[in-house]
């Protein structure tokens, strides 16, 4: 409550919609900006006296709990909750980093917002997420292809079986694909022989050199995971990675 009964309308930045919090007046002991909601910036300079003096006061006095209860009942807000938690003055930032989260706000900009040195602290203390809000982010996941009708996974419309679709992405083509496993040295073979192919009736002649598929390194080792990889594992659309 310092903070906001030490706010002068020089702290109010209305044209970039922020308030500057100075160092020798909030709690981190620090300048720190503020993004203000358009809601809030229309209600400031709604509320700012023409001709206002740089230093003066923005607040000219802080609500007391009679009056915060009072602003509560108007508001049709329960005091206390199902869990027995009252709502009180400070509860508003609780209040505040929820509805970041739930905006879908990265933690790093909801720390910055909520002014706090250690990301845990709004993350712990600042941010009350339910089992609605784990609904929505458990929506988002990629379907697996699960429950999907005959029509739509065995035959096509001629019978035959449908093809595999090829994939959209590279990312979500399966890694043995990719890194095919290395044949040993005993299936190492050449692919082309020595030899000449002739072509009936023409003088055109084709001359083939001998060509090794794959080379064995020359200190006769090979590194770990050279000869083979475990691929990544595909199941309809979804790729599980290792």
């Amino acid at each position: 409550m310092k903070e906001m009964t030490s706010l002068t309308w020089d702290d109010v930045d209305l044209a970039n919609e922020a308030i500057l919090v100075r160092a020798n007046k909030g709690k981190a002991k620090r300048d720190d900006w503020i993004a203000l909601s358009p809601e809030v910036t229309a209600a400031l300079r709604q509320m700012r006296p023409a001709g206002a003096s740089p230093v003066a006061r923005v607040f000219q006095a802080s609500p007391t709990t009679r009056t915060f209860s009072a602003d509560l009942k108007r508001a049709g807000i329960t005091e206390y909750d199902e869990l027995g938690r009252r709502v009180d003055r400070h509860a508003l930032r609780t209040t505040t980093g929820t509805l970041l989260a739930q905006s879908g706000v990265t933690p790093q900009q909801a720390q910055r917002q909520m002014r706090h040195a250690d990301i845990s602290t709004t993350l712990r203390h600042y941010t009350d997420l339910r089992l609605p809000d784990q609904a929505k982010a458990a929506a988002k996941l990629p379907s697996v292809g699960v429950g999907l009708t005959p029509d739509e996974t065995d035959e096509s419309d001629d019978g035959d079986p449908a093809p595999d679709p090829a994939p959209a992405e590279p990312q979500h083509w399966p890694q043995q694909s990719l890194h095919e496993t290395a044949p040993s040295d005993a299936d190492r073979c050449d692919c082309v022989p020595n030899g000449q192919l002739e072509s009936e009736g023409s003088e055109t002649r084709f001359r083939t050199a001998k060509r090794d598929v794959l080379r064995t390194p020359a200190n006769g080792f090979q590194k770990a995971g050279d000869r083979s990889r475990t691929g990544d594992i595909q199941l309809g659309k979804l790729t599980f990675y290792h």
